[in-house]
This record gives structure tokens, C-alpha cells and sequence, in this order.
């Protein structure tokens, strides 16, 4: 059977609004303290435990080039699973606030336009519009290079 819907997480950084897919989403929890680690790139906040499991944490913002924000209220880590080279890490993602998790319909994705967009098409499956918001949608592992996805997985 061909799937044609999926559920995604719907989160919000600065004024632009992202989803990624809820099966690579662990869980999504409050900002907590994320310990730096030296000789990172700058979107590389650090680390941080989670019931005993240690992660590195990603801000988004720094690696989309968007303005610095004070941590707040809204604040969340969406916790992925990802798989990276046939195994499985788990890492954290800081977002401005996450909105909702929503179905949306194969049918209502579109592609990427190629004119103006600010975003690399290479990491973007595509953009649907919920409501009178347009959502991104990523392809949160191609927004990192393999030297990037090396530092994350072996600091």
C-alpha cells in the first residue's frame, strides 16, 4: 500500500515556519542547559543528557545564517533519530517553538521553486501551504555536509 499522507512536526524559527516528519522525531522536550564543546562549528550548541543519554544538540538558526535569540518559554529540543552510514545516533535539534504536528497529504506538498528560494532545494522536500502559513519541509540530514555530519557524530 502506497502511503500518501504523513504526520509531521511543525515548528517555527524566527518568522519562517519548518516540519520535519514525526517518524524521525524522538520527542520533543523544554530547552535544557547544553554543555559547549570545543573546537565546533558555531551551529553545533554542544551536548546535553537526556535520561542519561548523551547527544549533541543543532541550532538551527545558527545554520540557516538567522540572528541569535534568547532562549525563552517557547524555547524546545525536538530529539531525533536519525541514521546516518547503517546506524543510528540520536541528536537534538533547538527550534523557537514547536507549533502542532499535522497530517499533510502527498498531494499537498509542492516542490521547491527555483527562483528565489533561500533555501538549498537539496534539503527542502518541499513546501505546503497549512492554513494561510507556508511550511517548509525538510530533509533535516542533507542540511549537513559529511564533514559537518562527522563532527556531530563523533564529538
Amino acid at each position: 500500500m502506497i502511503k500518501d499522507v504523513e504526520n509531521y512536526v511543525v515548528f517555527r524559527l524566527a518568522t519562517e515556519i519548518f516540519a520535519i516528519p514525526v517518524s524521525i522525531a524522538h520527542e520533543i522536550i523544554g530547552y535544557q542547559e547544553v554543555t559547549e564543546v570545543p573546537d565546533m562549528d558555531s551551529f553545533i550548541k554542544g551536548v546535553t543528557n537526556v535520561r542519561g543519554n548523551i547527544m549533541p544538540v543543532i541550532d538551527l538558526r545558527q545554520k540557516f545564517d538567522m540572528p541569535e535569540k534568547e532562549v525563552d518559554i517557547d524555547t524546545a529540543i525536538i530529539v531525533l533519530d536519525m541514521q546516518i552510514d547503517n546506524k543510528n545516533y540520536r541528536l537534538g535539534i533547538i527550534v523557537d517553538k514547536v507549533i502542532s504536528v499535522l497530517e499533510i497529504k502527498d498531494a499537498e506538498i509542492l516542490p521547491v521553486p527555483n527562483v528565489g528560494s533561500k533555501y538549498n532545494s537539496n534539503f527542502v522536500n518541499g513546501i505546503s501551504k497549512i492554513e494561510s502559513d507556508y511550511v517548509v519541509i525538510l530533509n533535516i540530514i542533507k542540511i549537513f555536509t559529511k564533514n559537518e555530519i562527522a563532527k556531530i557524530i563523533n564529538q
